[in-house]
């Protein structure tokens, strides 16, 4: 198989050069390995031009996107499909903050909707008096205020206060102040 490029294929390359770097943010490479990707693309895109035939009817641009996934994915089943990106780059090209920045950003919202559910479920297993008391205590009043509102000791909202936070938190919550 002839590797070079005629004068043809070299312009065809040459005058889609910019569906490189189309492709690699259509695929979200991350940015550092874009030097790296950008190479496989490139030999991808080579291919397409010596793989057009305009008679066809095939755009160059679908052949050509179509070569460079080949060739990506090539070096990614060499690799084992894995794809190393440092969490000091950043997250996504023109982006101001870090993969790690937005790695952790994740983690924190997913442990939000994690504690927003146990919360949930929690709050459904007590009593209706319980949850009274735990609605006073969210908006911030202090036990002495809500054993005076529910008309209970304030050992009693400490009681209820401890039971929901190891209903939500397990036994851990305490810190090794357990009974």
């Amino acid at each position: 198989m002839d590797l070079k490029l005629t004068e043809n294929q070299k312009e065809l390359v040459c005058k889609n050069h910019n569906l490189i770097y189309a492709f690699l943010k259509a695929h979200g490479l991350c940015a550092s390995e874009g030097e790296d990707w950008y190479g496989v693309a490139a030999e991808g895109l080579c291919k397409a031009a010596r793989a057009f035939r305009a008679e066809s009817g095939v755009r160059f641009s679908t052949l050509a996107y179509v070569c460079m996934e080949n060739e990506i994915k090539k070096v990614m089943r060499r690799h084992n499909g894995l794809s190393v990106c440092s969490l000091d780059e950043p997250a996504a090209p023109d982006e101001d903050y870090l993969l790690g920045e937005a790695v952790a950003e994740l983690r924190d919202f997913t442990m939000e909707v994690e504690l927003r559910a146990d919360i949930g479920s929690a709050l459904e297993a007590l009593s209706v008096r319980d949850r009274k008391i735990m609605a006073l205590l969210f908006k911030g009043a202090r036990h002495k205020q809500v054993a005076a509102a529910a008309g209970v000791s304030q050992s009693t909202v400490s009681r209820v206060c401890s039971r929901f936070l190891i209903r939500v938190l397990g036994d851990g919550w305490r810190g090794g102040r357990g009974r």
